[in-house]
């Protein structure tokens, strides 16, 4: 295929060509993640077959126990990296009370033989689908006879002996260690969003920035400063980073992603970039004026240009 083919928003779909398939939340696509989709891809290479991902259009548990908590990676950001990684259909199932009380046994001749079309069958050690999170990898080996397909169960990725999981990358993102959460994911963490109007404060001090402003679900780390990179037509260029409220020029209580991009001068507005993250250089803080807070920011500049990235 091309392009990947993305399936949202429906239920009703038919995929007719033989398929090597994983499912998962992919919550924060680490690199316990990548092992599941890295033998999707080889498999699918090896036989000749399409790749697929299922996952959901919000994760479970937010329809389930109506938490707050949110996620490390976006819809919109899942996709974009699934299509990077070359997979071939994304599945972004809807989630819905007839899904949750789907049984495992229907779920696997419904959708991932039916729907899906799935010859092998990737998941890990920990995988639980269906009513109640009934079915797991014990009932996918059992029955891959009776649906023709063949399971291939995955190891946990580990660090330091401890197995990866969102959840653990969830707590060093949390404490602002993004260097560990790099290494966790196997890839920056990156914010993906659309580039919006700012106050313009940045071009008053010739330091003119770009604007994100995360949907509320997107889990950022703490506020502060950050060595960044932003992808700009092909070419990565050094950025710096502030996440937080800007108390100096503005103090208002809503979250933003402000940008300054080191040797680019250029109108990014209404653009969609994605922002990677790869060190903390300092909290955030409110200065007493302008030239102050300029000086500073030369400061988070430099640092910024001897950080290897």
């Amino acid at each position: 295929m091309i392009s990947m083919e993305y399936i949202r928003e429906t239920a009703d779909f038919k995929i007719e060509k033989d398929t090597v398939l994983t499912l998962g939340k992919f919550d924060g696509i680490h690199k316990g993640h990548r092992k599941l989709i890295d033998t999707v891809l080889s498999k699918a290479y090896e036989n000749n077959m399409y790749s697929a991902v299922f996952t959901f259009n919000i994760a479970p548990s937010f329809a389930i126990k109506d938490d707050k908590h949110r996620l490390l990676t976006t819809n919109e950001e899942k996709r974009e990296v699934f299509e990077k990684k070359g997979i071939d259909y994304l599945i972004e199932y809807p989630f819905s009370k007839e899904t949750a009380s789907m049984e495992p046994e229907d779920f696997i001749k419904k959708v991932i033989k039916d729907r899906i079309n799935a010859k092998i069958v990737v998941a890990g050690t920990d995988f639980h689908f269906g009513h109640n999170r009934e079915g797991d990898v014990t009932l996918l080996e059992k029955l891959q006879d009776k649906y023709d397909y063949k399971l291939i169960v995955v190891e946990k990725a580990k660090y330091d002996k401890e197995e990866i999981s969102s959840t653990l990358v969830r707590r060093f993102l949390q404490a602002g260690d993004i260097r560990m959460v790099n290494e966790l994911m196997g890839e920056p963490f990156f914010i993906r969003e659309k580039i919006i109007h700012g106050n313009e404060i940045g071009r008053t001090i010739n330091i003119p920035t770009i604007n994100m402003r995360p949907a509320n679900i997107k889990l950022l780390p703490p506020n502060g400063v950050y060595a960044s990179t932003v992808n700009i037509d092909g070419k990565c260029y050094k950025s710096v980073t502030n996440i937080g409220y800007k108390p100096t020029v503005e103090n208002i209580k809503v979250m933003g992603v402000e940008t300054y991009i080191i040797d680019y001068d250029g109108d990014l507005y209404d653009r969609i970039l994605d922002v990677c993250l790869y060190d903390r250089i300092r909290e955030e803080r409110k200065f007493n004026s302008l030239d102050e807070l300029a000086k500073q920011m030369q400061n988070d500049i430099q640092k910024t240009k001897l950080i290897d990235i």
